[in-house]
């Protein structure tokens, strides 16, 4: 959903149709994709601490933490969160 929002401001361009360029990323990186389910649509309002309004880092935070994962990112709210693994991915 972040990249597709970045896609469609122009701020990010990608070679192919953007589906098609996410499935083939998920593959490449051996992902798994995770359902967006109402625990994790409710968790991510419940969130431990402060932590700012914005519903899809609210998700995305939220979903890190139920599934025990570290999120990568160069989102300096998220980074600053301390209830949240993180990876700077600016490094």
């Amino acid at each position: 959903m972040e990249i597709a929002q970045l896609v469609l401001k122009g701020r990010v361009r990608i070679p192919d149709d953007l589906n098609d360029w996410m499935v083939a990323g998920l593959d490449l990186m051996r992902c798994k994709e995770i359902g967006l389910k109402t625990h994790l649509a409710t968790a991510a309002y419940v969130l431990p601490g402060n932590f700012h309004a914005d519903p899809a880092d609210r998700l995305i935070v939220a979903t890190a933490r139920a599934e025990k994962m570290t999120l990568v990112t160069a989102d300096s709210r998220i980074l600053e969160y301390p209830h949240v693994l993180t990876l700077d991915a600016r490094e």
